[in-house]
């Protein structure tokens, strides 16, 4: 099945940012998705990011690697304040492979996880929530998903 290729930014559950790439972006997409995302940071709050690349393609994000590693490495100051985490969906090993080095170059603080199916994703996600005492947000997050309940502090 060919998608179109698009970079989807989903914010209706803030703090958490679902990102879903589809396809092989164009330069101008991916120009266009880092702009947002300096956005993001902009609102100077907390959040947690989650990656989707179940529908993407290793070619449009290899090309694209170089320039993310120099965007995070621009915006380190940003990557170690606000991102309580970020977690990516792929099954393809290639994808990992590419998404640790990417991840690699960022700040040594973020903290991250690969997994391969979006239920592992957003319960890493509500779980960094709580732990940032969050407990509304991990809430929302955790209903919406169909989450089983938090296990309580820590």
């Amino acid at each position: 099945m060919h998608h179109p290729a698009a970079i989807h930014f989903d914010d209706s559950l803030w703090p958490l940012l679902l990102l879903r790439f589809e396809g092989t972006p164009s330069p101008q997409q991916f120009e266009a998705y880092l702009t947002r995302m300096e956005s993001y940071f902009e609102r100077r709050e907390r959040l947690v990011i989650i990656v989707d690349l179940l529908q993407t393609n290793i070619v449009g994000l290899q090309e694209r690697c170089e320039r993310h590693a120099a965007w995070m490495r621009q915006h380190e100051a940003q990557l170690r304040e606000w991102p309580l985490g970020v977690v990516a969906i792929t099954d393809a090993i290639a994808l990992r492979l590419l998404v640790r080095v990417i991840l690699h170059r960022g700040p040594a603080t973020l903290p991250h996880l690969m997994v391969s199916r979006l239920p592992e994703a957003t319960l890493w996600a509500a779980e960094r929530l709580q732990q940032a005492r969050l407990e509304a947000a991990a809430q929302r997050v955790r209903e919406h998903f169909g989450l089983p309940p938090s296990r309580g502090p820590g």
